[in-house]
């Protein structure tokens, strides 16, 4: 390879692939609690425009979300985040990953323009692959959690 990249094994992929699809599920269930919800929705009854102000005072600050009964595991991390198409992001829920998988992260983003839709990621018949392309705010029911 010329440009600099570096060739994976299958095994590598299958690995990196394992670990993309456990993270998003950790994501995915973290975000589904009712406790994450009940933040959600309190955010969402705000008006557009006070949302980020709502991240700022909540969302990133780990003693709001305790007093709300929201816990956010160790290795998960909630950050503002803006992106270069300059989608109306508000925050995103993201788990790095080990080095060597070919992937930093992985993100799930939430969108003031779309506080209440499903994301962009799918969840297989078997319940065990994701589809990793997330960027839209995560709602439970949609996937009848």
């Amino acid at each position: 390879m010329t440009d600099g990249a570096v060739a994976r094994t299958s095994s590598e992929d299958e690995a990196a692939q394992a670990a993309i699809n456990a993270a998003m599920k950790q994501i995915a269930d973290f975000v589904s609690t009712e406790a994450f919800q009940s933040v959600f929705a309190e955010m969402e009854a705000l008006p557009e425009r006070l949302r980020h102000e709502f991240v700022e005072l909540v969302w990133l600050d780990p003693g709001e979300l305790a007093r709300r009964g929201l816990s956010v595991p160790d290795d998960l991390q909630i950050q503002r985040s803006f992106f270069g198409d300059k989608r109306p992001t508000l925050f995103c829920v993201n788990k790095f990953l080990p080095e060597g998988m070919g992937w930093k992260r992985v993100t799930v983003t939430y969108d003031n323009q779309t506080a209440g839709s499903k994301p962009d990621f799918v969840l297989e018949e078997d319940g065990t692959t994701f589809i990793p392309l997330i960027r839209h705010a995560y709602d439970a029911e949609a996937y009848g959690t």
